[in-house]
């Protein structure tokens, strides 16, 4: 086999490119990928942010969220049928309360596309938004997420570990081909 070493990477979702890869979900139930995905963006942001810059980078390509896209990544593809529902009623049970901050979504991928590290407050206040949006207030693992990744400086390397913990068994059990949960996989092992 060939090496193409100007090829630094592919852009596709591997999950959700098309309308048959929603059935039998709900919108309550894509809300949640999407904010364990935002968590795990904040996450990756940490430790690795070239690849978190590159990700939202790739999300904004499509940032108006309208329609799926081949070349998209799985989490605009997700906004995109958050933000439609009725347009993916065919295929997806709709929820008339959820909804996604179109507006603050795009200024926390463009901050974290330009590496910019915004204020801690506006970070926390984007994810409290987020899942405010997404009615996921039922969720108490969401909910506890939300506020350890807020406090994420002040948190020893346990509690860090057991976020990747909670974020790969979430992944596993809910949707474990989506294109960011491969690559937090390979990169954050649990050392003993």
């Amino acid at each position: 086999m060939t090496s193409l070493p100007f090829i630094k990477e592919l852009i596709e979702a591997r999950m959700f490119t098309g309308s048959d890869d929603l059935k039998n979900k709900s919108a309550n139930q894509i809300a949640e990928i999407v904010f364990l995905m935002f968590i795990m963006i904040e996450v990756i942001r940490q430790f690795k942010p070239d690849y978190a810059a590159n990700y939202a980078t790739d999300t904004l390509r499509y940032n108006t969220y309208e329609n799926l896209h081949y070349a998209g990544t799985d989490l605009g593809n997700l906004l995109a049928v958050l933000n439609n529902q009725d347009t993916f009623k065919a295929y997806i049970k709709a929820e008339s309360g959820v909804s996604i901050p179109l507006f603050q979504i795009n200024r926390y991928l463009r901050d974290v596309s330009s590496k910019s590290k915004g204020s801690h407050s506006d970070d926390v206040s984007f994810f409290w938004r987020l899942e405010d949006f997404l009615k996921l207030y039922g969720n108490s693992l969401l909910r506890q997420l939300r506020r350890d990744v807020g406090n994420w400086k002040d948190l020893t390397r346990a509690n860090k570990e057991q976020i990747y913990l909670i974020l790969r068994r979430e992944f596993d059990k809910r949707s474990s081909s989506v294109d960011m949960y491969l690559y937090f996989k390979s990169e954050f092992k649990i050392k003993n």
